[in-house]
């Protein structure tokens, strides 16, 4: 009977936490193509997503573009708008102008400065070089 008690009150107690709506995990970013993002933007849209592309960081032109020509060929509508945050300006200089693997919330609204990106992502919460670099096991 102690135990048909005890599992009531973990039960009533674990529907009390969560009853406010939010979830106690941490979020995992759906790993997708930037392609995909750009292609289905209703899809992942207010979602954590994890993407990777040719990051460009300038004036009024933040972009993750799908590829580097993308970039020298000024087709914006290939890529989608990034908000800086501390974080970016943070690793600006290591990332811009190379392929990165971002996180962040997917906004397929805000599609950045005069509407030239396909959405935009915010709230980044990581940032680093693609491919990432492999330190070789010592033996």
């Amino acid at each position: 009977m102690k135990l048909f008690s005890l599992a009531c009150l973990l039960l009533v107690l674990g529907s009390a936490l969560s009853s406010d709506g939010r979830d106690w995990r941490p979020q995992m970013p759906e790993h997708i193509s930037l392609l995909q993002l750009i292609a289905t933007p209703e899809r992942y849209d207010g979602k954590l997503v994890a993407v990777t592309g040719f990051l460009h960081l300038e004036f009024e032109e933040d972009i993750l573009y799908l590829h580097e020509e993308d970039y020298r060929e000024r087709i914006s509508k290939n890529g989608v708008w990034v908000e800086r945050n501390a974080l970016l300006k943070d690793l600006r200089s290591g990332l811009d102008l190379h392929y990165v693997s971002v996180v962040g919330v997917f906004d397929s609204a805000n599609k950045g400065h005069m509407s030239s990106a396909s959405g935009s992502l915010k709230n980044i919460t990581s940032a680093s070089l693609w491919p990432p670099v492999i330190v070789p096991l010592q033996r």
